[in-house]
């Protein structure tokens, strides 16, 4: 039995996955570091994680012809890891706090 491919355990519309986006060559530059044996997992430090999501974005914002389905796609099935259409968890989380008040302001 062959190993699942990332795109197939994503609830949803797939169709914008093409394979070649940033994210399918890069993974653990969008993931971070993977687990390892048993509960441990490998650290990287604040600045590691700084520099690595940095790169993320760039390659996101830089390269990714769908970095808007991506995005749009993070937000619907509320992503909790990793970097979705140029964005962290966090800012994901800005961007639905800040459209939920522009909402109740109009």
């Amino acid at each position: 039995m062959s190993k699942p491919r990332p795109e197939d355990l994503l609830p949803g519309d797939r169709s914008w996955i093409s394979g070649n986006e940033p994210c399918r060559r890069y993974p653990y530059l969008f993931i971070g570091p993977s687990p390892t044996k048993g509960d441990n997992r490998q650290q990287e430090s604040s600045e590691e994680r700084k520099r690595r999501e940095a790169r993320a974005k760039d390659l996101c914002w830089g390269e990714c012809g769908v970095r808007e389905q991506c995005l749009g796609y993070a937000l619907d099935e509320g992503e909790k890891i990793g970097i979705w259409g140029g964005m962290t968890m966090s800012e994901r989380n800005q961007l639905v706090s800040r459209r939920v008040r522009a909402r109740q302001n109009d």
